[in-house]
C-alpha cells in the first residue's frame, strides 16, 4: 500500500480553509479500494494543488471526518455540499449499498459526479450511472481529463504534468492490480457453454471529439470484422460501414457522419432516452460469422466553443466454440 506524502500546509490550504468546512472533493469507494483511493488523493493534490483538508475520503484517516462527529450525518451533508464527487466503481462497489446510495443521492441532487471505472466496463453500469461519461483508471488520457474536469469545477488550474506523472502512474498501477484480480476471477469461473475453445471478444467505444472515435475490438483469437451497423434502440439501421479488418486487436473507425446521422434520426415512440443507440459488429472467427450488438448512448460535448456528438458504450461477449 502506498503511504501518503506529508505536505507542508501553505497559503493555498489556508485560503481553502477559510472557504468553509465542507470538502471540495469527496471520493466514494469501498474498503477494498482504499489503497487506490489514497493514490487518487495524491494525484488530486499534485495535479491541482488541492489542499488535503479539501478532500474527503472514507477509510483513509487523514481524509476522514473529525473525531467525535456523527459519521453518517456528516457524510449525508457532504455528499450534498461537496463541489465534486468521484465514485471509484469496482465490481465490489457495484454491490455496495453505501457507495450506490452516495452516488444516487448525488445524482438525484443534479450535482457534479464522475464515475471512475476500475475493472468494470461501461456496459456493467446500471440506471443513471449508465448515461454518465465515465473515466478509466488505466488510461493516461482519461486521468488527465479527470484532472481537467475536476479543476474546471473547482476553478483550479492543472499543474505541470511533470509534477503529477508519478502519482498518475501510481493510480494506474493500483488499478492494474484490481483489474488483474478481476480478470483472474472471471477466468476461473466455469464456462456456461462448456466449450474449450470459446471466443472471448469485447467492444469499447474510445476517443473524444474532435479527435476521431473508434470501436476497440479485442479478442482471444484472430477475428475478421466485416461490417459495422449503427442502429436506433428499436434496431432500425441508420448507417452501415463496410470494412475488412483482421487480428486479435482491431480498431474500427467510427465516422463523425455516422454519429451525426444517429443524433438526427427520429426516435421510436415512447423512447425515454433520446441518446440511446446500438452498434452491431459482424465478425468471423474459427469459420463462424456472428453479429454482436451492444448498447451505447450519444451526447453533446463542447470543445473550444464547438459542439460535437460523442458515443459511449462497451460490452464483452463469450461465445462457445
Amino acid at each position: 500500500m502506498f503511504g501518503l506524502k506529508k505536505r507542508v500546509k501553505g497559503t493555498a490550504e489556508a485560503a481553502a480553509g477559510k472557504a468553509g468546512q465542507g470538502a471540495f472533493v469527496l471520493i466514494s469507494h469501498t474498503t477494498k479500494g482504499k489503497a487506490l483511493a489514497e493514490a487518487l488523493t495524491e494525484l488530486l493534490q499534485s495535479g491541482l494543488g488541492l489542499p488535503p483538508n479539501q478532500i474527503r475520503c472514507s477509510n483513509v484517516n487523514e481524509y476522514w471526518v473529525p473525531e467525535g462527529v456523527n459519521t453518517e450525518a456528516h457524510l449525508r451533508e457532504e455528499i450534498k455540499t461537496a463541489r465534486v464527487v468521484i465514485g471509484l466503481i469496482t465490481p465490489r462497489s457495484l454491490s455496495s449499498t453505501y457507495v450506490l446510495f452516495e452516488l444516487g443521492a448525488r445524482w438525484g441532487a443534479g450535482l457534479p459526479m464522475i464515475p471512475l471505472l476500475v475493472g468494470v466496463s461501461t456496459n456493467e453500469l446500471r440506471g443513471p450511472l449508465a448515461f454518465l461519461n465515465a473515466a478509466y483508471t488505466n488510461d493516461d488520457a482519461h486521468l488527465h481529463k479527470l484532472l481537467r474536469d475536476v479543476g474546471e469545477q473547482l476553478k483550479m488550474a492543472v499543474q505541470n504534468p511533470a509534477a503529477h506523472q508519478m502519482d498518475l502512474n501510481k493510480v494506474k498501477e493500483l488499478a492494474g492490480v484490481i483489474e488483474a484480480a478481476v480478470s483472474q476471477t472471471q477466468q476461473q469461473r466455469p464456462s456456461s457453454t462448456g466449450g474449450t475453445h470459446e471466443l472471448r471478444i469485447s467492444f469499447k467505444i474510445d476517443g473524444r471529439p474532435p479527435s476521431p472515435q473508434i470501436i476497440k475490438v479485442r479478442a482471444n483469437q484472430p477475428v475478421t470484422v466485416s461490417c459495422l451497423e449503427c442502429l436506433l434502440p428499436d434496431e432500425r439501421r441508420i448507417v452501415t460501414q463496410e470494412c475488412s479488418l483482421e487480428g486479435e486487436s482491431i480498431d474500427v473507425p467510427l465516422s463523425p457522419e455516422c454519429i451525426d446521422e444517429l443524433s438526427k434520426a427520429p426516435r421510436p415512440a415512447g423512447s425515454t432516452y433520446d441518446g440511446s443507440v446500438k452498434f452491431r459488429v459482424t465478425a468471423s472467427a474459427g469459420g463462424k460469422t456472428r453479429a454482436y450488438t451492444f448498447q451505447a448512448c450519444i451526447g453533446a460535448v463542447v470543445d473550444g466553443g464547438t459542439v460535437y456528438w460523442q458515443a459511449v458504450g462497451s460490452k464483452d461477449f463469450v461465445v462457445g466454440g
